[in-house]
C-alpha cells in the first residue's frame, strides 16, 4: 500500500502523511492478499484523493480529477 500512497503523494505534491489513510477508502488486506498472489492476474482502480488510481502487474498510476 506503501506504493499507491507514496504515487498520489508525489503526484499532489505532499507528503504521505498528508493523505488520509488509505484503510478508510479500501480493505487494505484484501488487495495485498490478491495482488501478491503471482498467479492471479488482476488490474484494480479506486477513487482516492480527488482522482483515480489505477494498480496493476505494470506499477500504481494516479490520474487527478483536479487539473
Amino acid at each position: 500500500m506503501y506504493e499507491i500512497v507514496s504515487t498520489v503523494a508525489e503526484a499532489k505534491g505532499c507528503e504521505p502523511t498528508a493523505l488520509r489513510p488509505i484503510a478508510e477508502v479500501m480493505n487494505t488486506e484484501a488487495v495485498e492478499a490478491v495482488l501478491s498472489n503471482p498467479e492471479v492476474s488482476i488490474s484494480l482502480g479506486f477513487e482516492y484523493e480527488g482522482g483515480m488510481v489505477r494498480v496493476s502487474e505494470a506499477g500504481v498510476e494516479y490520474e487527478t480529477s483536479e487539473e
